[in-house]
């Protein structure tokens, strides 16, 4: 392998490192985005289940009777 040959390959090798990098940082904006989102799910479901049993305790301060 010539030294322009091992030049060239490195050049194309840092092009396309770099569109990896941009494709890697779209990638975990992405992950953010939907870790947000389940964790307001999960949130939200705490919030009902904790309304559920509150309401199920203001007559009687049992469960499961």
């Amino acid at each position: 392998m010539t030294d322009q040959e091992l030049k060239d390959l490195v050049a194309s090798l840092a092009v396309s490192q770099a569109k990896t990098d941009a494709q890697m940082a779209k990638t975990d904006a992405k992950i953010e985005k939907i870790a947000k989102m389940v964790g307001g799910i999960s949130n939200n479901q705490g919030d009902i289940t904790e309304e559920y049993f509150i309401n199920s305790l203001k007559d009687k301060l049992t469960l499961g009777e």
